[in-house]
């Protein structure tokens, strides 16, 4: 009989189970390495080494359903060469500076800009009552503004008071700005007064022009053919006199109409015209001048300040909110691509006509919402990303390029049928949305991949994975699994201890 010694018993050894380890690694360059995986165990531990797999052995890959589908080998992407092109230095400095120039060429464009739209333009495309409007404008002046002379503090009792209202009301009749000439009341007064023998000015004038605001009888004014009836009474609505006891003096309205220019930035023409005229003529009387539309006028006399002030507000509150996400070189390239968006859109405007009023106004603040969009989800996947620039720039392309050009493309269809509208304001917001989406998705796909492939926005390696360890063209032929081997000592053999041993083995038959 042979005495076989029994083997080492692993009963003490903790159970090590295999970790299902995929049957493809990433090189970090794009591509895969095949590899074989051999586990060892022993009484001294366990082992795993990783070692290139021949092809020869690809039938003994894993049918497992689970390990399968984390083995499968990474899809090739149809941007990387895109990227690889997008990086070299001959393309990408081109690009960058020709965004960035869209900037300062946005801002002279925006000095440049006609403030509101025609008159036409609200209607649609050959209207008949836009066209009767304007004709009856050119014919009878209907679209004239009704317009005051506000006089405050005047005591109308003064002679000399008196005289310098009334040339103050001949010189701004003469204004080419006047539809319908300002009439004083103190004119119509002087002839009521006169028929009746009453004091023109001076003492007994306060009590005469009480009774004349009062007077309810028609009154033929100018000339004697009574080519005009007041009814003195009228005047009671836009003249305010001193309570009696207290002097003559008080506060009137001259009213008269101007014409309203038929745009935004004609009726500014107009209230500026107007109130300077009114301000050389009045002396040191206490007059100013106003109608409804210088509300909106003073508005819009500072419409460019206020859209650039709203949209360096609304960008700078989005960025301060990226800079939570990203690094702050990542942050300034965003905030460099928003303002390259704004400037070729006024860029756009000045070459297409496109003039500043509600419309356009809207479409510059979506803009900046818009803008932000594409350029944040490349900066994000970019930011993600390990390795050299230029690897980055390919990964997040390939990880985000697709969708990102899925959106605008989906986003351009929407907003194609507004060109096919009869509408000039429709017609507006199809140039404005169209060209802020195709300005988006230059800076998200070109500017900012051409920023990043210098190294300059930052951040890299922040995903978990094998493929962040991975940087070389080839896996090395020995590696250990975690650089460890896990050592358990021997456990104590039963042949130590005294009456205790394994039963003899089984002699062979013969």
């Amino acid at each position: 009989a042979l005495a076989v010694p029994p083997p080492p018993t692993l009963a003490a050894v903790s159970p090590v189970r295999a970790p299902r380890a995929p049957s493809f690694v990433s090189t970090g360059k794009g591509e895969a390495q095949r590899v074989a995986v051999t586990i060892s165990a022993s009484a001294k531990g366990v082992a795993v080494r990783l070692a290139p797999r021949p092809e020869s052995e690809a039938a003994d890959a894993p049918t497992d359903k689970s390990v399968a589908e984390t083995s499968a080998p990474p899809k090739r992407c149809w941007l990387t060469a895109y990227a690889k092109w997008i990086s070299r230095p001959a393309v990408s400095i081109p690009v960058a500076l020709a965004v960035a120039a869209l900037i300062p060429l946005g801002a002279q464009a925006s000095g440049r800009l006609a403030i509101g739209v025609q008159f036409a333009d609200n209607f649609p495309d050959g209207s008949p009552l836009a066209a009767y409007y304007v004709e009856v404008e050119e014919a009878f002046g209907t679209m004239a503004s009704e317009t005051a002379l506000i006089a405050e503090g005047v005591d109308w009792a003064d002679d000399g008071v008196q005289g310098q209202v009334e040339s103050l009301v001949d010189g701004v009749n003469a204004l080419e700005d006047v539809a319908s000439p300002f009439r004083s009341w103190l004119a119509d007064y002087h002839a009521w007064a006169k028929a009746r023998g009453l004091p023109a000015a001076g003492p007994g004038f306060c009590k005469a022009a009480r009774a004349f605001l009062a007077d309810e009888e028609v009154l033929c004014a100018d000339g004697p053919d009574c080519e005009r009836r007041v009814v003195p009474r009228m005047y009671s609505r836009h003249v305010a006199l001193a309570p009696p006891g207290h002097g003559c003096a008080g506060a009137a309205r001259i009213v008269g109409k101007i014409r309203a220019g038929d745009t935004l930035e004609g009726r500014v023409h107009v209230m500026d015209r107007f109130r300077s005229a009114v301000g050389g003529l009045r002396g040191d009387l206490d007059v100013v001048s106003w109608t409804y539309f210088f509300m909106f006028s003073d508005r819009d006399k500072l419409v460019t300040r206020l859209v650039v002030g709203t949209l360096i507000s609304a960008a700078a509150a989005v960025l301060c909110v990226l800079a939570l996400f990203l690094p702050v070189p990542a942050v300034a390239a965003v905030a460099t691509a928003v303002a390259a968006v704004d400037g070729g859109l006024f860029a756009m405007m000045w070459a297409w006509s496109v003039p500043l009023d509600v419309a356009s106004v809207i479409c510059l603040a979506m803009a900046v919402g818009m803008s932000v969009d594409f350029v944040t989800h490349v900066a994000i996947a970019h930011d993600r990303a390990p390795g050299a620039p230029a690897a980055r720039v390919a990964a997040s392309l390939c990880e985000v390029g697709r969708p990102v050009l899925r959106s605008g493309a989906t986003t351009l269809l929407g907003f194609a049928v507004l060109g096919l509208t009869t509408s000039a304001i429709f017609r507006m917001f199809f140039k404005m949305l169209v060209s802020t989406v195709i300005l988006s998705l230059i800076v998200g796909l070109a500017f900012f991949p051409a920023c990043a492939s210098w190294g300059l926005v930052g951040g890299g390696g922040k995903a978990a994975g094998p493929d962040k360890a991975a940087d070389a063209s080839a896996l090395p032929a020995d590696v250990e699994a975690a650089s460890s081997t896990s050592s358990v000592s021997d456990p104590p053999s039963s042949r130590d201890e005294p009456g205790v041993g394994p039963p003899p083995p089984t002699p062979p038959s013969p």
